[in-house]
């Protein structure tokens, strides 16, 4: 959560309705924080996602 509530303080995304809000090009870093956020509660300490980070920087 805390996250969600820095990235809303940078105005990345909006939570004033009850939902959270995304602009596209925020979505990165809000997919981070949440995944940090499930690692966290779960106290995992690696999650794949399945996607190939490298790839990702390329763009």
């Amino acid at each position: 959560m805390r996250e969600i509530r820095e990235l809303e303080s940078l105005g990345l995304l909006d939570t004033s309705d009850g939902m959270v809000n995304v602009p596209v090009a925020a979505l990165d870093a809000v997919y981070d924080a949440v995944v940090d956020y499930e690692e966290e509660a779960a106290g995992e300490e690696e999650f794949d996602d399945g996607f190939d980070d490298e790839a990702d920087d390329q763009v």
